[in-house]
């Protein structure tokens, strides 16, 4: 069960497409959606006006009240209850403030790169999402999400990310929906998926397992085969290889956030 969804937005003027996707996905569900308006500013900018007494967190603040109030005229036209919050400041301090209020929903959406005026921010805030908030994140490709999703494909390899992918993914689908188990591995043996087939036998589902191997990227690999298999949903682990100064993602994860092309659940 979903009761819970959050969108996260920025300042940016092209996201309409991408609030009104996201409104849809939850009334489709009976779920409560929460539009976060973030308003980004790099660490450097930050600490120039501070330096030079410029009260840039009052400003920013005011440009996020400014679109709040915009999008939810927007979707009191069409008589939608639609909740909102603003968060301003530094990107990796806002971060860690919309992966707390993450934490207490049940998925996040993310829109593709062309629904934010700052990219870099996008980037971010959707690894902080995925490794901090402990809740799945969803993100949103240019051609949309599904209201519903009657067929998915699982990227799995065995591991603790790819388990809570998988069981994260599971609330979101309709009931006998399609689930097609794939392993990407060089000897492309599909034995390895026998036990979480078997599991999700026994929860109704009738899976399918695939093994990939090739010399292109596993991400390469993933999003072909989803796409396909004409999947709705493409549920991958979301790795962290590192986190000295800033987060790095495994090269997989970072090559779906930044140009998937279908709608792909990060889980961490």
């Amino acid at each position: 069960m979903v009761a819970d969804v959050l969108a996260v937005v920025d300042l940016g003027s092209t996201d309409v497409n991408f609030v009104t996707q996201a409104e849809q996905f939850a009334h489709a569900r009976n779920a409560r959606l929460t539009v976060a308006v973030a308003a980004p500013v790099s660490t450097l900018e930050f600490s120039l006006a501070s330096a030079s007494g410029y009260p840039l967190a009052n400003e920013l603040g005011r440009y996020a009240k400014e679109k709040k109030t915009a999008l939810a005229g927007q979707f009191a036209t069409i008589g939608r209850l639609v909740h909102f919050c603003c968060y301003e400041g530094e990107i990796v301090e806002l971060g860690k403030m919309l992966s707390a209020r993450a934490s207490v929903g049940d998925l996040t959406l993310i829109g593709p790169p062309g629904a934010y005026g700052n990219r870099k921010f996008r980037s971010r805030i959707l690894e902080d999402l995925a490794l901090l908030s402990g809740r799945p994140v969803l993100a949103v490709p240019p051609n949309g999400v599904a209201d519903h999703f009657n067929h998915i494909a699982v990227g799995w390899n065995g591991s603790r990310e790819a388990v809570r992918a998988l069981n994260d993914a599971l609330p979101l689908l309709e009931s006998h929906a399609r689930i097609d188990i794939v392993a990407v591995s060089p000897g492309g043996s599909p034995s390895a998926l026998d036990p979480i087939s078997e599991h999700l036998r026994r929860l109704g589902y009738a899976p399918t397992q695939h093994a990939l191997s090739g010399e292109d990227a596993t991400s390469d690999l993933l999003l072909r085969f989803a796409d396909q298999l004409q999947a709705q949903l493409l549920a991958v682990g979301a790795f962290a290889h590192s986190r000295f100064e800033e987060v790095v993602l495994g090269g997989v994860t970072r090559d779906l956030i930044e140009g998937a092309s279908v709608p792909v659940l990060f889980s961490h």
